[in-house]
């Protein structure tokens, strides 16, 4: 049984990068287009989420030390897929239970980012 890595990125208003993963386990053995379907239907435009509310890792560039925040820098993080890995789960949950969540999300949480940090 394979695991599922769940790929995303922070792109900021310069389009620089930061990317993040997480690995879930698929005792379910749900299926990747499925989750994949079922997770873009969430996403805002099918591919932006807020991380604090999924409870996963925010990989801003200005978090990181990278990059200064700047004022045009927003809060969303992008989804770039899910793959099957051998690699270990790195959260407790499984891809099936984060897929519910993402699905219980009712409305993204926007923040601005420049009202968080010096």
């Amino acid at each position: 049984m394979a695991n599922v890595r769940f790929n995303y990125l922070y792109r900021d208003a310069a389009n620089y990068k930061a990317f993040g993963e997480v690995v879930f386990a698929n005792p379910d053995n749900l299926a990747i287009k499925s989750a994949d379907r079922r997770l873009c239907a969430r996403f805002d435009s099918g591919e932006f989420f807020i991380a604090s509310q999924l409870g996963i890792p925010e990989v801003f560039l200005w978090k990181q030390g990278e990059f200064p925040l700047d004022v045009a820098d927003h809060c969303f993080h992008e989804f770039s897929g899910l793959e099957e890995t051998d690699d270990p789960a790195t959260d407790s949950r499984t891809l099936a239970e984060f897929v519910r969540a993402v699905e219980l999300v009712t409305h993204w949480a926007v923040f601005d980012p420049a009202g968080m940090w010096p």
